[in-house]
Parts: structure tokens; sequence; C-alpha cells
């Protein structure tokens, strides 16, 4: 199934947040994919938010994994893994990303670069930033 959004603003995330949060069970992984600025960790600062996180999340660029604690039907932790500086999937096997996703919902920013945890539920996202309307 594929859904579009039009994001006119960050508070809009919420929105699309909240409709993401109803799908996601254990194991599931989201893996977004988009340019610098397009919106992924205002994005995952959203969902967190619509699952229940304590903290609002940072981007993971410079630590690749974050973790949060969620309270959302069941699930308890949300990861953040951000392979924008990954080279090679390789590079990935020290965080035992398999391991750590076990029965948590995941998010992979920049998923073309993390092919890992083949076999679970994974749906993609794409986020695309365009230049503000005149208008506006």
């Amino acid at each position: 199934m594929k859904k579009s959004w039009i994001i006119p603003n960050a508070k809009a995330w919420h929105v699309v947040a909240r409709d993401i949060a109803k799908t996601l069970r254990e194991g599931s992984i989201l893996a977004l994919q988009g340019p610098l600025g397009a919106g992924k960790t205002t994005f995952v600062q959203a969902l967190a938010v619509a699952l229940g996180a304590e903290r609002v999340p940072k981007s993971p660029t410079f630590t690749l994994l974050r973790t949060y604690a969620i309270n959302h039907r069941g699930l308890t932790r949300l990861l953040h893994l951000d392979a924008y500086r990954i080279d090679r999937e390789a590079d990935l096997l020290p965080l035992d990303i398999d391991e750590e996703v076990g029965a948590r919902p995941g998010l992979a920013p920049t998923p073309e670069r993390s092919s890992s945890s083949s076999g679970r539920r994974r749906c993609g996202m794409a986020c695309e930033a365009s230049a503000p309307d005149a208008d506006d």
C-alpha cells in the first residue's frame, strides 16, 4: 500500500506519525530515506511523541544509534539508527542491529545503506524537501 502526505510545516508531521504509529508492532522497521534537511529527524521526533516517548529524539548522525523508552501498545523501546555516514553494511556489524531490534520498532534513516534485519516487517518512507510556495 502506498500513501502520500503533504507536510506544510513541522507540526504536520504529528498527523503522519500518529497514523504510522498505529501500524507498528514488535519487530517493525520503518526505513526513512531522503536528503539532508528533508525532515527525517523531525518525523522521528513526532513518531516518538506518538509512541509515548519521554525524551525528544536527537539526530543520531554522530552516534549512529540512539534508544528511547516508549509506551505504546506493548512496545517499550524505539531504536533510531542513522546510516548516513556508513559506506558499507559491514560498518554496522559492531552495532548488532539484528540483536538490538529483536522485538522493538526501529527507524533506519538512509536505508539504502543498511539492508540488515531481513525477514522482519519493514516498510519504507521517502522524505522530499521542496521550496516553500511564494504565497506562504
